[in-house]
């Protein structure tokens, strides 16, 4: 509870003190403003820009002073601990920033494109050193064919979140903070043996890949014609070769040497194949990497891949040829997107859900986008045919399809719990009418005519005109609207 306070109080003071400097920033900084303005598109619908140069030190100044006046007037409330939160946010990387921008807008080709600029004092470091800090090509829309439906090339350093919480530990508890956190990332945290450590290490490096989601009209209803869809994946993880055994142990599968050139272990996926009806791999190349693949045979570039479709050209105008993260997806990513939704809030019959799962068929579309990584900032831009609006409907959908998957069963779980107790309350009021009236059974009309209870009111359709209760012992059942058989064994 005190935890949960001090959060609330740390949170409205930092947004108080936030909303005080903003008002008061009456002077952009012209220069700062041109630095990016001049990296967006200033004729669109939307257009943002945020002086951010000392925001982050007062901030975290005046919280550090504010925290210190209440733990002055309440230490048992507020424990008088030595933070200085100009200086965990600098440890976090929010020092360096220096201003924001944003732009979105459709283009006279017809395409939505959203660009982005946060500029930095410096190379990005804490949190914001994530996307790594090396730009390539992205030689995977060569190789990708021609009908993949997501294709990415991406560089990841989860190593720099690691590093920035252990210096947040160090400066709050000395050497034992980045000591509990070893520990913890030290221990196994699967029965494969895989350490956080390892996880981490395995992260923190470039992944490139393509999905062909392949007839989605099969799993549409359902996931009985899953063997249909024919689907298709290449997947490589550059360096992480070294996690084959421990992977192959968590999956239960056995690791076989290869006899294919540049190919060291390999992992047949069993139960993918039993699932999709075809074969898939998981390998490990000899240049270190591990690759997830439904052939072992290496992609090469081909007339008939991503880069030579037009609608790809299209989106890839205006793009940087180079940046640390590149994303591209057909329209049947967010189709996928859609049915996966559609099928977990399938129970929720609220009229307002439904509308919304029924608008999400209507928004497909294509998108591309890149991040870049500057000695300055970050730099990116997305395109897409979809407009914001459209992209919104879709993220909602799918955001909110997890919560009506349990919403629904909690509330099929309190309802079945309803009913149950309905079955019990007739199972002890028709014991009660065979011992009046001398009886082997008792029927649901009889229990009624002797003014036992109420007709019962239904729960979710059922009904319990057909119940007997016989003397002898049994199982009282009802059936759902929705076809689910509740009972109690007696």
């Amino acid at each position: 509870m005190k935890t949960t306070r001090l959060t609330h109080t740390l949170a409205t003071a930092s947004v108080f003190a936030s909303s005080l400097l903003i008002a008061q920033s009456g002077a952009e900084s012209e220069s700062l403003f041109d630095s990016v303005a001049e990296e967006l598109r200033t004729g669109g619908s939307v257009f943002v820009y945020m002086d951010m140069e000392g925001v982050v030190d007062t901030v975290g100044d005046w919280t550090t002073t504010f925290y210190q006046k209440l733990s002055a007037s309440d230490p048992a409330q507020y424990p008088p601990i030595p933070i200085d939160f100009k200086s965990q946010l600098r440890t976090l990387g929010l020092g360096q920033l220096k201003a924001y921008g944003l732009s979105y807008g459709q283009g006279e080709d017809g395409i939505y494109e959203n660009r982005s600029l946060l500029l930095t004092e410096g190379e990005p470091s804490g949190l914001l050193s994530i996307y790594g800090s090396e730009n390539t090509s992205f030689d995977i829309v060569d190789i990708a064919p021609a009908d993949s439906d997501l294709v990415f090339d991406m560089q990841l350093d989860i190593g720099a979140v690691e590093t920035t919480v252990r210096d947040i530990a160090a400066s709050i508890m000395g050497p034992m903070g980045p000591g509990l956190i070893d520990a913890t990332l030290m221990n196994p945290m699967t029965p494969s043996g895989l350490t956080g450590k390892d996880i981490i290490a395995a992260l923190s490096t470039r992944f490139s890949g393509f999905v062909d989601f392949g007839n989605l009209e099969a799993v549409e209803n359902g996931m009985e014609n899953l063997q249909e869809l024919n689907a298709s994946a290449y997947i490589k993880i550059v360096g992480a070769a070294n996690t084959l055994e421990a992977i192959a142990g968590l999956v239960g599968a056995e690791i076989t040497p290869s006899d294919e050139p540049g190919i060291a272990q390999v992992v047949t996926l069993d139960m993918l194949e039993m699932m999709l009806g075809k074969p898939f791999y998981l390998f490990s190349a000899d240049a270190g990497n591990l690759i997830f693949a439904e052939s072992l045979a290496e992609p090469k570039s081909s007339t008939t891949s991503v880069s030579g479709l037009d609608s790809f050209k299209k989106l890839a105008e205006g793009l940087p040829e180079e940046g640390s993260m590149f994303v591209y997806y057909s329209e049947k990513l967010e189709q996928a997107q859609a049915i996966q939704a559609k099928m977990m809030a399938s129970g929720s019959d609220n009229p307002v859900i439904q509308e919304l799962f029924r608008l999400v068929d209507t928004q497909s579309g294509s998108g591309a986008a890149v991040v870049e990584i500057r000695d300055d900032g970050i730099y990116s831009v997305s395109r897409s045919t979809n407009s914001l609006g459209q992209q919104l409907v879709v993220t909602m959908a799918t955001a909110m399809a997890p919560a009506l998957v349990s919403n629904n069963a909690i509330a099929d779980m309190a309802s079945g719990k309803a009913i149950e107790n309905n079955l019990r309350m007739i199972l002890a009021a028709g014991n009660q009418y065979m011992l009046e009236n001398g009886t082997d059974t008792a029927t649901y009309q009889q229990i009624l005519d002797g003014t036992y209870f109420e007709p019962i009111e239904s729960v979710r359709g059922e009904t319990y005109d057909d119940i007997v209760v016989d003397s002898g012992g049994g199982i009282l059942v009802v059936i759902t609207e929705d076809g689910e058989v509740i009972s109690l064994e007696y």
